[in-house]
């Protein structure tokens, strides 16, 4: 099974980033007869959905494509729209856990998935401009400065789970503490974190290499036969 990496998200909007995600399936036409959109959790869908549409446009033929998601928000109005439309275009939803706000271990804060997501693969979307291809972690962090975590955000500005609302603005309006968050972006990777990330990028392609197997004996199989 061939295997592609594309960015989506927030980054994915406008007719330019649309019409780059055409081109790149365009070149990507002849190997790719049935395909499976993989994210880590589905809020509306909109994303989705724009790479299905893109996917269809920029292959021969009619591509049949299914979605598979770790998570998904449990906001019913939205899952109910998303899956009618799937449905219309004969496309299977797979989910993972229905309300990432259950998922074990969330509330008690071991479960980062939006925060810590690049860090399973080693690669991440650009913060200034748009691309099909997402870049290597190491690379993106030495040209556009680190990836603060939640936790680490908290420790620079002082913020605690007790803080209301207000108190945490107020927080991040501190100008020692932007100044502190500031410098802490600009420091350089040290040689055990590029070692470490690279580490990252190898355990994510084994872990591809696992989750093709469980798609090609489990997912479709099962689902071809309902």
């Amino acid at each position: 099974m061939n295997t592609f990496f594309v960015c989506g998200g927030f980054k994915f909007r406008g007719d330019k980033s649309y019409s780059e995600m055409v081109e790149f399936f365009k070149q990507k036409d002849g190997e790719i007869k049935k395909a499976l959109i993989i994210t880590e959790f589905i809020f509306q869908g909109t994303t989705i959905e724009r790479i299905g549409n893109a996917l269809r446009e920029g292959t021969s033929g009619d591509i049949k494509w299914d979605v598979a998601s770790l998570f998904q928000y449990d906001i019913p109005s939205w899952m109910k729209d998303l899956r009618q439309d799937l449905g219309r275009k004969n496309v299977k939803l797979f989910i993972g856990e229905e309300d990432y706000g259950k998922a074990p271990g969330h509330e008690k804060g071991e479960i980062h998935m939006h925060n810590d997501s690049q860090r399973l693969g080693g690669i991440d979307k650009s913060k200034r401009d748009y691309g099909v291809h997402p870049v290597a972690l190491a690379k993106l962090m030495q040209e556009e400065g680190r990836i603060i975590r939640n936790e680490e955000m908290d420790e620079i500005f002082g913020i605690t789970k007790e803080d209301s609302p207000k108190e945490v603005e107020e927080k991040l309006k501190d100008p020692e503490r932007i100044v502190a968050y500031e410098k802490r972006l600009a420091e350089p990777l040290t040689e055990e974190e590029i070692k470490s990330i690279k580490e990252d990028v190898r355990n994510a392609r084994e872990d591809v290499k696992t989750l093709v197997n469980k798609i090609k004996k489990k997912v479709w199989v099962e689902s071809e036969t309902k």
